[in-house]
């Protein structure tokens, strides 16, 4: 099978294979509606933000992938 795109979700399980944390990457929503009211809690790779792109008011910062638990 031929995986074509990109990942919709992703997320991080414990060692016992728990759910952990849940992400749904807001660029896959067609519907802008969604996202109205809503705001990101953490942004990740921050390192890479272009110096033009503001940082989320209160979202937590990670310059890279958010820290293992």
């Amino acid at each position: 099978m031929l995986n074509i795109g990109s990942p919709l979700y992703g997320g991080a399980v414990d060692e016992s294979g728990q759910l952990q944390t849940a992400v749904v990457r807001a660029g896959c929503f067609d519907d802008l509606e969604v996202l109205k009211g809503k705001k990101p809690s953490v942004e990740i790779y921050t390192a890479q933000r272009m110096e033009w792109i503001l940082p989320v008011e209160g979202a937590a910062q990670f310059e890279g992938m958010l820290p293992a638990r």
